[in-house]
């Protein structure tokens, strides 16, 4: 249950008001918004099995707040976002989960303090200035969705992952900090069959935490290596047929039905399917469900499967998380090989292929590949929607003159991340991907299942196996030559039957650029270009637009940004 509260600098706070606080008699109050998944073991710590009620996560942050003080967020296992009032010390702690699956947002106004889990809530209040800000907005252009502690709005902040904030109520005074973070430094060795036997036996115990608690237990199942493990170990753990789920598409080069169903039949389970079709309604109501505009083509079949999956279970596990601890992307591998031509090329090669990019339009995919750039230049413009250049014809003058030298912010806070794990190339690019995942897939997958009642649950993305993958696991036993994802598939040798392919790579996406160069073509260009852009040069827009009709020219993922964010925008600003 997500909440809200406020804080009025002329009245002292009652926060005993605010629904869910656990214990209202006590010297620590405390509520959450989440699941605890080592709620058993907190509560062998801390003596109080009777007491603190397993279903209960406000109160089981409030006792281990009580034992532990601010160091119980650390020993929290889960998907959470949480505050304690500590009565004594007059403090408010807003903490959020390591990895940052359930957001968390703070404002700052001149007469109050607000917060909530909800950023809608927030910005509905009575006499909030609910302003877009630029900066934000350049973020989003640049990487699909808005990063760290900013929000798409003005005097509305995120808590970061592994972070809790304390406000003091009297004094209004405000501190962040870091309780856990991620190991920031790649273990360049390792004994590949030790590494093997402890990733099974940490991703055993992810999945065994996260099926406790569900009715029937259930998965999204592709049929890709990541949701096969899943539902092999379910299907070891579980004494009940594991409830499958999985969306096609007419589109057979889309479609991975074939594969899921493969998976279904060897583990005998009980399988559910449902066909995506370019249903333009579907798409409005998919948007409108975001409180920050997020371009992400696989919202579509993701609102899709986990409606399907709420329908019959009340939690899911999903696959999520593993593509960036594991280099399971493309891109990765295309970064790697890039690295392995561009220092065997010679300068004058170099030269003339910088030469021959200068012919295609910036907008073209194959001329960063064409480029004489560094790989890690590579690698980030790769992940870039929007580049400065294309910023520049987009952004409207006032913008761009609004923004000054912030203008640059997206790359530059793009490579700080890079830059700031410790190792080789390919545990740089790992990193960077897991560290998208709060303010990408999982704020996705939250958004779109906060309204079904329904838990979806990562075990890739448990603490331990984070701090596994990222602390212990070297890059060349995550992409080795051409495998990606290598220890994983030396896991699935022990798990999944031998007839399934795990070398393809589809990922959820749905056939956008398809749907945009056919049956989506009139709808897009309506939203893209209805009325007067208070941010956006419709000229530029136009060409894009131009540019997407050319066979060999695909624009999907600047025109669904576009899109999206005009959607949403219709709503919430």
């Amino acid at each position: 249950m997500s909440f809200t509260h406020e804080i009025r600098r002329e009245r002292t706070p009652d926060l005993t008001e605010i629904p869910g606080f656990a214990n209202p008699g006590a010297t620590v109050l405390a509520g959450c918004e989440g699941e605890i998944h080592n709620s058993l073991e907190i509560r062998n710590e801390i003596g109080e099995q009777g007491s603190v009620s397993e279903e209960n996560p406000n109160e089981l942050v409030a006792a281990a707040y009580g034992k532990w003080g601010s160091e119980c967020f650390r020993r929290l296992n889960g998907a959470f976002a949480c505050y304690v009032f500590d009565k004594a010390k007059r403090e408010l702690i807003l903490a959020r989960d390591q990895i940052g699956w359930v957001p968390l947002y703070f404002s700052e106004l001149e007469d109050r303090f607000m917060f909530s889990s909800d950023l809608s809530e927030i910005v509905k209040s009575e006499g909030f200035p609910r302003e877009i800000d630029p900066v934000s907005l350049n973020y989003y252009l640049a990487l699909r969705y808005i990063p760290a502690d900013r929000t798409i709005f003005k005097n509305v902040r995120r808590v970061l992952p592994g972070n809790f904030i304390s406000y003091n109520t009297d004094s209004g005074g405000l501190r962040e900090t870091r309780y856990w973070e991620s190991p920031l430094e790649e273990c360049t060795l390792g004994e590949e069959g030790k590494l093997l036997s402890e990733l099974d036996e940490l991703f055993e115990e992810a999945v065994r935490l996260r099926l406790e608690g569900s009715d029937v237990p259930g998965a999204f199942l592709s049929g890709g290596l990541d949701s096969s493990l899943i539902v092999a170990v379910m299907s070891q753990l579980s004494s009940r047929p594991v409830k499958t789920f999985i969306v096609g598409y007419s589109d057979k080069d889309y479609d991975e039905t074939r594969y899921s169903r493969i998976v279904s039949r060897h583990f005998g389970t009980d399988h559910h399917e449902l066909f995506v079709e370019p249903d333009k309604d579907h798409f409005i109501g998919c948007v409108s469900k975001f409180h920050e505009p997020l371009a992400d083509p696989s919202i579509i079949p993701t609102s899709r499967a986990l409606a399907l999956a709420g329908a019959n279970v009340n939690s899911v596990l999903s696959g999520d998380g593993a593509d960036g601890l594991f280099l399971g992307f493309r891109t990765h591998r295309f970064s790697l090989k890039h690295l392995a031509i561009d220092g065997a090329s010679p300068r004058p090669l170099k030269y003339l292929r910088g030469k021959v990019a200068g012919f295609f339009p910036e907008e073209h995919g194959l001329r960063v590949f064409l480029e004489d750039i560094p790989s890690k230049q590579f690698f980030l413009r790769r992940n870039n929607v929007f580049n400065d250049v294309m910023r520049t014809r987009l952004f409207r003058p006032w913008v761009i003159e609004e923004l000054g030298e912030g203008f640059y912010e997206p790359e530059q806070y793009a490579a700080s991340v890079f830059e700031s794990y410790g190792g080789t190339f390919g545990g740089k690019m790992g990193f960077s991907t897991y560290r998208s995942d709060p303010d990408d897939i999982l704020y996705k997958i939250h958004s779109l299942s906060r309204d079904l009642g329904l838990r979806v649950r990562t075990p890739f993305l448990d603490t331990n196996l984070v701090e596994f993958a990222l602390g212990k696991v070297p890059a060349n036993l995550k992409l080795n030559g051409n495998t990606a994802k290598y220890l994983l598939k030396r896991l699935a040798e022990k798990y999944l039957p031998p007839e399934l392919p795990l070398e393809r790579k589809r990922g959820f996406n749905p056939p956008l650029s398809r749907w945009l160069k056919n049956e989506w073509k009139e709808f897009a260009a309506e939203i893209l270009l209805d009325g007067d852009d208070e941010f956006f040069d419709r000229r530029y827009i136009e060409r894009l637009i131009r540019l997407n009709e050319n066979p060999r020219s695909d624009q999907t993922r600047r025109l669904f940004a576009l899109m999206v964010f005009k959607v949403w925008k219709t709503k919430y600003a």
